[in-house]
């Protein structure tokens, strides 16, 4: 089954159900959910909504939504009524491997050519050609100065992750085994990986991209996505994986002009 992600507009909405009469999987930017949950909510509640669409397993989704109408009875009947399509990855297909949960590569990429949304449309077409063709030669320029099959970003976020570790790793054939930790509060958890099929009993996707660092733009408080913590995120993380009844820490204050 194929997936459109969009945001919350109620013209898209008709018009993606008029077209593929529901042979699509419909999704929702929660980035643009959010937007417009704060209009409305405040408090606690927010800490609990972004780790809601990052849940992968429906058990780990459940509990933060409870969390959610537990801090906020109000919330609940507003999301399902104004957003009543997909964005959480527990409720997303497994026909469909990208995970994304917000739509910042369309955002992206539109910000990249609005200079040229004025143009005519052979106008436009042809510019925006010449811009991919730019941008693949510039690509391709650095790509020629690289050695080995790995990016060096990827192999120094690896190393940086493998330090430290105290994981129990048991080898059941292949590139199959088991791994096995205790939290800080002596809760133990295991799970299967595979790495020939990437695979994970845990839930997570099957294929994460590395995302790029120096994003520009202005955004609110770091929220990890591993650890759950305020002020820093998933890729310089530190801290053990938060568990499933571990109450998530107090929402970082915005700074108001």
């Amino acid at each position: 089954m194929d997936s459109i992600h969009t945001d919350a507009c109620k013209g898209l909405e008709k018009a993606i159900h008029n077209v593929f009469q529901g042979d699509v999987e419909h999704r929702e930017c929660f980035r643009h959910i959010m937007h417009n949950f704060r209009k409305h909510f405040d408090g606690d509640v927010l800490k609990y909504m972004w780790p809601c669409p990052w849940a992968c397993s429906t058990r780990r989704y459940q509990w933060l939504w409870d969390k959610i109408g537990e801090n906020c009875p109000t919330a609940i009947p507003y999301l399902q009524a104004k957003h009543k399509h997909l964005w959480s990855r527990a409720k997303f297909s497994g026909e469909c491997k990208v995970d994304y949960v917000n739509n910042n590569i369309s955002e992206s990429f539109n910000n990249w050519i609005k200079d040229t949304k004025g143009f005519l449309v052979d106008v436009l077409v042809d510019t925006i050609r010449g811009m991919i063709m730019e941008k693949i030669a510039m690509r391709q320029f650095i790509a020629n100065k690289l050695e080995g099959s790995i990016l060096p970003s990827v192999t120094n976020e690896l190393k940086m992750k493998s330090r430290n570790l105290r994981y129990t790793i048991k080898g059941s054939g292949g590139l199959k085994a088991e791994i096995s930790r205790m939290t800080k509060d002596n809760y133990p958890w295991r799970h299967a990986v595979d790495l020939k099929s990437k695979t994970c009993s845990c839930g997570m996707p099957r294929v994460k991209r590395i995302k790029s660092k120096g994003v520009s733009g202005k955004r609110g408080p770091y929220q990890c996505k591993r650890c759950f913590q305020f002020g820093h995120i998933e890729k310089g993380c530190s801290e053990p994986p938060t568990e499933l009844a571990v109450e998530l820490p107090p929402v970082a204050p915005t700074n108001s002009r």
